[in-house]
C-alpha cells in the first residue's frame, strides 16, 4: 500500500508551503509587467503480463506508472514526480510522490530546494543523477521503480565574474530500492547527511582551476571528509596554436585532506582512501586520440561516481559484457583513436585496462579489452550505412578468461521514408571451467513518421542459463530467446511500444551506469506521453 511521502523535516515542508504560496501570488505581484508561465507534463505507463522464467503465477500482471510535472513562471520553477507500482499479487506495491522541488534562477544564480542533482569536479567526490525512462525491478521480490540517485536537500549555484561556486546539503539517496522495498527493510530512501561544494576559477582561453569538498555521514555513526583539486586546460591554445587541440584535465582527491598530507597519495600506509583521474585529447583534422588514467583506493563512498574508463558499447552483446568499476581498488587506463575516412566513414580503435584487488587474501584481478570498429557511410551510396567490429576482452573480476565478439550491422534507406536494419553478432567465451557461445540476430523496419517493428533472436550455450529440465541431460542444451518489438507514434504527443516474447537476463549500461535486467517471459505495453 502507498504511504505518505512527508519526506523531509518540518522546516522543509514549511518552506515548500511558503514557496508554493509565493508562486501562487506571483502573477498578481508581477501584473504590471509581462509574465511568462508554462506547464509541462510527461510520463509513461508500463503494463506487463507474464513473469520471470519458472516463477508462478505465469500470468502475473504488473503496472508501473511515472508522471513528471513542472510549472514555470517567470524565473521560478516548481515540479514533482509521482510513481506507482501495482501487481496482481498485491505484493510490494506503492503510490507516492517520489520527488518534489522548487527552483529559482537568473543569469548568475540558481537555488533549488527538494530533490536535486549535481556533480562536483569529475564525480570523484559526488555525482547525483537519474536515468530517464529506465525502470528497474527488484530481484526476488519484484517491485519496480524508476532509477534516481539524488539528494533531498538544497543546491545553490552562483557565478561572480570568473568565479563559479556550487554548494549542496541534504540526505543522499542510493536509488537501490523501490519505495515498497525500502519500507519493508526499514531503510529510508534518503539517509545520512551530505554537505559539499566546489569553487571554480575560469582562466583565459577556457582553462579552469577548482577545488571541491564533501562531508558525509552515511549512518550517523561516523563522518568522513573528502577534498579534491582539479584543472582543465589546453596548452596549445594557451600558446596560441590553432588548428590542433590538446585539452588536458585532471583531478586528485583523498579523505581527510590537510595541507601537510594532501599530496601524499594513498598516505604513508598506502591505504588512505584516494583517487586520481586524468585525461587528455589530441584533435588534428580527421584524427583524434584520447587517453585517460585512473587510480582509485578505497574510494567507493556511496555518493560518488568516479569515471570507469571502460568503453560503453551500443552493440548488444558487448553492452552486456561491460566491466563494472571496482573503485575500492582499481587502477588502469583507456586509449582511443579515431580517423575519419573522407567520403567513406570512420575507423575507431580502443584499448582499456583495469587492475585491482577484491580482497587482500586473493591475487590481483585484471580487466582488459581491445576493440576495433569500422563504420561505413559512403557518400557514393547515401542510402547505405553499416559497421563491423571485433572485440576481445578478459575480466578476472567476473571469472572470464576471455571473450571474443565479432559483429556487423547494416541499414538501408528505402523509398517512402522506410529503412531496414540488420544486426548480427557472435561471442565466444571461457568462464572457468566452462566455454560457451552467444549469438544475436536482430532485423527491423522503421518508418520516419509511423514507428518501427523489430524481431530479436538470441542463443546461448552458457551453462548458467540452461533450463532446469535440460540440466539433467548430457551436455549443455542451447537456450533460445525470441522477442518482438513494435513501436508506433500514434499522435504528436503519444507513443506506444509493445514488446512480446522472452527477455534475457543480464547487464545493461546506459549513460555510463550499469544495472541488471531481470529475465522475463510475456508481453509488455508501454505508453509514453508528453504535454
Amino acid at each position: 500500500a502507498g504511504r505518505d511521502l512527508g519526506a523531509g523535516p518540518a522546516v522543509m515542508r514549511g518552506a515548500f508551503a511558503t514557496l508554493a504560496a509565493l508562486v501562487a501570488v506571483a502573477p498578481i505581484v508581477a501584473a504590471p509587467r509581462s509574465v511568462c508561465a508554462q506547464l509541462a507534463i510527461d510520463g509513461f505507463v508500463e503494463v506487463q503480463g507474464g513473469n520471470t522464467p519458472f516463477a508462478e503465477p505465469r500470468n502475473r500482471t504488473d503496472t508501473y506508472a511515472q508522471v513528471n510535472g513542472s510549472f514555470a513562471i517567470d524565473r521560478a520553477l516548481v515540479g514533482l514526480r509521482y510513481e506507482s507500482n501495482r501487481n496482481s499479487e498485491d505484493a510490494f506495491t506503492y503510490e507516492e510522490i517520489t520527488q518534489r522541488y522548487f527552483e529559482i534562477a537568473d543569469e548568475r544564480f540558481r537555488l533549488r530546494l527538494g530533490n536535486v542533482y549535481t556533480i562536483l569536479g569529475n564525480g570523484l567526490l559526488h555525482r547525483s543523477f537519474e536515468l530517464p525512462g529506465v525502470v528497474l525491478d527488484q530481484a526476488g521480490l519484484r517491485s519496480r521503480w524508476g532509477f534516481a540517485r539524488d539528494v533531498d536537500g538544497v543546491l545553490a549555484e552562483g557565478r561572480f565574474g570568473p568565479v563559479e561556486l556550487r554548494g549542496l546539503s541534504g540526505k543522499p539517496g542510493s536509488g537501490e530500492y523501490s519505495p515498497a522495498i525500502s519500507e519493508l527493510l526499514g531503510l529510508p530512501l534518503h539517509r545520512g547527511e551530505l554537505l559539499g561544494g566546489q569553487a571554480v576559477v575560469r582562466l583565459p582561453r577556457d582553462a579552469k582551476l577548482g577545488a571541491a569538498y564533501t562531508r558525509f555521514s552515511g549512518d550517523g555513526s561516523r563522518q568522513d571528509e573528502f577534498g579534491s583539486g582539479f584543472l582543465e586546460l589546453d596548452p596549445l591554445r594557451l600558446a596560441g596554436v590553432e588548428g590542433v587541440a590538446f585539452p588536458i584535465a585532471a583531478e586528485y582527491a583523498r579523505r581527510e585532506p590537510q595541507l601537510d598530507n594532501f599530496f601524499k597519495f594513498r598516505g604513508e600506509s598506502n591505504q588512505v582512501p584516494s583517487a586520481l583521474y586524468a585525461s587528455s585529447n589530441l584533435i588534428a583534422g580527421p584524427f583524434a586520440l584520447s587517453a585517460e588514467w585512473k587510480d582509485y583506493t578505497k574510494f567507493r563512498t556511496g555518493i560518488n561516481d568516479p569515471p570507469s574508463l571502460v568503453r560503453e558499447h551500443s552493440f548488444p552483446l558487448l553492452n552486456r559484457s561491460t566491466h563494472v568499476l571496482a573503485s575500492d581498488d582499481e587502477e588502469g587506463y583507456q586509449l582511443e583513436a579515431s580517423y575519419r575516412l573522407e567520403r567513406w566513414g570512420q575507423v575507431v580503435a580502443n584499448v582499456s585496462r583495469g587492475d585491482g584487488l577484491v580482497s587482500p587474501s586473493l591475487p590481483p584481478r585484471r580487466f582488459s579489452e581491445r576493440f576495433v570498429e569500422v563504420h561505413l557511410s559512403p557518400v557514393s551510396w547515401p542510402a547505405l550505412e553499416g559497421a563491423l567490429f571485433y572485440d576481445s576482452n578478459r575480466d578476472d573480476f567476473e571469472g572470464f578468461r576471455y571473450r571474443e565478439t565479432v559483429g556487423i550491422s547494416a541499414t538501408a534507406r528505402l523509398p517512402r521514408e522506410l529503412s531496414a536494419s540488420l544486426d548480427v553478432e557472435h561471442l565466444k567465451a571461457r568462464r572457468t571451467p566452462d566455454r560457451f557461445e552467444d549469438d544475436y540476430l536482430a532485423v527491423s523496419l522503421q518508418h520516419a513518421t509511423w514507428g518501427s517493428a523489430a524481431l530479436v533472436w538470441q542463443r546461448t550455450t552458457d551453462p548458467a542459463e540452461e533450463r532446469p529440465r535440460d540440466a539433467v541431460s548430457p551436455g549443455v542444451q542451447p537456450r533460445h530467446y525470441l522477442s518482438g518489438v513494435v513501436s508506433a507514434q500514434i499522435s504528436e504527443r503519444h507513443r506506444v511500444i509493445v514488446t512480446a516474447g522472452q527477455i534475457r537476463e543480464g547487464l545493461a549500461c546506459t549513460a555510463g551506469t550499469c544495472y541488471k535486467v531481470l529475465a522475463f517471459e510475456g508481453a509488455q505495453l508501454r505508453i509514453e506521453s508528453r504535454f
